[in-house]
């Protein structure tokens, strides 16, 4: 998210919600793709330094939405700072479960991988994490994630997290009260068995 800002930033200051990202790209939003790839650039060229690697923290949903440059970027880092696989963090599949974390689309998961194949010409690959037992999430969802999985990216997962409540995060309060950030009750496992058996359902 280097250099990524709001063109509305300095006549209007932030947004009342800072939702740059969700639930649709804002058009204000300026990307700094261009700028991360003459940074990594001089970093490559100092003396003794014989390559940056960038192995996760990428958001594939801004990139995706980076008309100008996103390609672009994803080509760069693939061919000058991967060392031959690639973790992303698309965490579910299901819509619901993606608007409560304030996720894209698993559409746009998709669009990603396509964009990584034309980069990578099949000699780099793709890691996955992914999230079990959040807020609304129960067997249902994870069979659908599993037949997701299957489909799409055709992978075994291997990392594969249980949900667990942190202070100061939307996803604790939904998931202590039991509700969604409108106010609506919705459904949270809570129980321990059940949350690993949701694991086992795609670490199968």
């Amino acid at each position: 998210m280097f250099e990524t800002k709001c063109s509305n930033d300095k006549n209007a200051g932030k947004c009342e919600h800072k939702r740059c990202l969700f639930p649709k790209t804002c058009e204000n939003l300026i990307f700094g793709h261009e700028s991360q790839i003459k940074l990594l650039e001089k970093v490559s060229s100092l003396p003794n330094v014989k390559k940056a690697f960038i192995s996760s923290g990428l958001r594939y949903d801004m990139i995706c939405s980076d008309k100008n440059y996103g390609q672009q970027y994803l080509d760069s880092i693939v061919e000058n700072n991967a060392s031959g696989q690639m973790k992303i963090a698309p965490q579910h599949c299901d819509e619901k479960i993606l608007s409560l974390m304030g996720k894209p689309p698993a559409k746009l998961l998709t669009q990603f991988i396509e964009m990584f194949k034309k980069s990578s010409k099949n000699k780099q690959f793709l890691t996955y994490y992914f999230i079990t037992a959040y807020p609304w999430c129960s067997d249902k969802e994870m069979k659908n994630l599993q037949n997701f999985i299957g489909k799409n990216l055709k992978i075994r997962p291997e990392q594969v997290q249980i949900f667990a409540p942190t202070p100061s995060t939307n996803a604790t309060l939904m998931y202590y009260c039991e509700k969604d950030l409108s106010g609506n009750k919705i459904f949270v496992e809570k129980d321990r068995n059940n949350k690993q058996k949701q694991k086992r359902i795609i670490c199968r």
